[in-house]
Formats: structure tokens, C-alpha cells, sequence
């Protein structure tokens, strides 16, 4: 019982801190504070390792049986990669979903060369989108 008041304690601490740095970044007029680092997502390869990793962080800490102060922050944090990457799959994604418009009017409009065109870079930003990826390897961290 002492031992959890005394964790609960420490991370109301650490959350306390989490608070008063971000209103003081909002302070100094940074709306967009990031008071967490995230993880690039550069390009969709390295968004889709993200997202296979920090959901992996993410669902083992929403399915346990409690969750901690501790744990809470650590959903906070990972949440910023996640974020970051899934933009970065949406931006992708609005690429695709413009070049298919332009194969969709061009074939209302019995435009050939437009329909070719369009539709090889629609291909090409597509499957780069559904490609599979191989994520680097990790040092395993000691649990």
C-alpha cells in the first residue's frame, strides 16, 4: 500500500511537471507545443514501422488490468509518433486520391493519355502506400 501511494505520488509529480511545461510553452505564444519528443515518419515505409511499433507500446498498455499514472503519460507521449505517422499515411493518401480523380474525369471526358498517365502515377503512389515494409530490428529492451 505504501509502495503504490509513493508511485502514485511520483507520477503526480511527473505529470504535474508535464502540465506547467506545457502551459509555459503555450505561454510564450508555442500553440503547437510538442512537450514530447515523437519519432519521424518521413516517408510511408518509415510511418508504417511507427505505426507497427508504438501500436504495439499502445495496445499492451490499454489491455492491462490497471493503468497507471505512469502509464497514462506513456500513452501521451507514444501518441505523438502515432499521430505523426498516420498524417503522413493521409498525405500519401490524398496523392493517390488525387491522381484517381484525374483517371476518373479523364475517363468521363474520353481522355486517353491523361487516363495512362494519371493512372501509372496513381499505380506507382499506390503501391507505395501497400508495399510491405520491412522495419529495422531493434535491440530488444528488458522488460
Amino acid at each position: 500500500m505504501k509502495n503504490t501511494i509513493i508511485n502514485q505520488t511520483g507520477a503526480s509529480i511527473v505529470l504535474f511537471f508535464s502540465v506547467i511545461g506545457m502551459s509555459q510553452a503555450l505561454s510564450d505564444g508555442n500553440t503547437s507545443a510538442n512537450h514530447f519528443p515523437s519519432v519521424a515518419s518521413p516517408t510511408v515505409s518509415a510511418a508504417q514501422c511507427n505505426l507497427a511499433k508504438y501500436n504495439a507500446i499502445l495496445t499492451k498498455l490499454i489491455n492491462q488490468p490497471e493503468m497507471s499514472i505512469t502509464d497514462m503519460l506513456s500513452v501521451h507521449e507514444l501518441t505523438y509518433t502515432l499521430e505523426q505517422a498516420i498524417e503522413r499515411l493521409q498525405d500519401s493518401l490524398e496523392d493517390v486520391a488525387e491522381e484517381l480523380e484525374k483517371v476518373h474525369k479523364a475517363s468521363e471526358h474520353l481522355d486517353p493519355n491523361v487516363i495512362v498517365s494519371s493512372g501509372q502515377l496513381y499505380q506507382e503512389k499506390l503501391q507505395a502506400i501497400l508495399q510491405e515494409t520491412t522495419c529495422p530490428i531493434e535491440t530488444a529492451n528488458a522488460d
